[in-house]
């Protein structure tokens, strides 16, 4: 497991510790940190059409944002989310429709730190759910707007 810790600078240079906690494995980042409250969220979640783009910002004050999109099982998903400015280290989850991560992308490749969840199979019908945060969940502390699009095929 990975434990996250952020630390806040104040304008008098004070460093004093922030919130921390578990993020996902050595193998790949997990949801659990906010995985409930997103979940509970999903309600007035932004929708999501096929070849659809939206933008969004994360913060330290908003850790995350939600998007929903009905799919059926065999379509193929790719969810894209791009940093356009800050530090934004950028995290995407799937969830399908029984509440459970089934998919993640931390960063698409080694020169990036956007997220791809590419050429993702959709296993059943339902109401799947995008969290779009960054690295560290709950206690990240990158922050920046972003570009989500949504493929599915």
């Amino acid at each position: 497991e990975r434990y996250v810790v952020s630390f806040n600078i104040g304008l008098d240079g004070q460093i004093t510790a922030g919130d921390g906690g578990v993020f996902g494995t050595k193998q790949r980042p997990d949801a659990a940190s906010i995985l409930t409250e997103a979940v509970s969220q999903a309600t007035s979640a932004v929708e999501l059409s096929s070849d659809e783009t939206v933008t969004g910002s994360i913060r330290l004050n908003r850790k995350f944002d939600i998007y929903i999109f009905d799919g059926i099982a065999g379509q193929v998903a790719t969810i894209g989310m791009e940093q356009l400015n800050g530090t934004l280290d950028s995290v995407l989850f799937l969830i399908g429709p029984g509440g459970d991560q089934i998919t993640q992308n931390d960063d698409a490749s080694r020169d990036t730190r956007n997220s791809v969840i590419s050429n993702f199979p959709l296993p059943v019908d339902g109401r799947y759910i995008v969290i779009a945060t960054h690295f560290g969940g709950r206690y990240g502390v990158t922050a920046g707007d972003y570009r989500l699009t949504l493929r599915l095929n």
